[in-house]
């Protein structure tokens, strides 16, 4: 009887892993959408920046310059610098699997102006 309750489980468990919408990693000319791989404070330049990486993503259509040919950069000039931070840092330490990043176009390297997280 255990044995079929726990086989039960575990097929569910599976048939709802893939019922549960993919979620793709993309860009577009303004944006990126993906899971953030990396953060990283910079406080030697100025402004002072956080480089921002989304993990698998084409990034060839965005239409700006990514820093060392992979990162987005969050200046602390931006206005909403702390809240725009706080979450980034949300999202990366909850591993959140849609992160949009929306940069200023034309920006070198890739200004983050805006951040939006959703949960699937």
């Amino acid at each position: 009887m255990k044995v079929k309750n726990i086989l039960l489980i575990i097929t569910l468990i599976s048939l709802a892993t893939l019922i549960s919408p993919a979620v793709k990693a993309s860009c577009n000319n303004i944006s990126c959408s993906g899971k953030i791989s990396r953060l990283v404070p910079n406080g030697g330049v100025t402004p002072p920046i956080v480089s921002v990486r989304v993990a698998g993503v084409d990034t060839s259509p965005l239409n700006c310059t990514l820093g060392g040919g992979q990162d987005f950069v969050l200046k602390s000039t931006n206005p909403l610098f702390d809240q725009i931070y706080s979450l980034l840092l949300t999202a990366f330490t909850m591993q959140e699997p849609l992160t949009t990043l929306r940069i200023a176009e034309t920006s070198n390297p890739c200004e983050i102006i805006y951040v939006k997280v959703d949960k699937i």
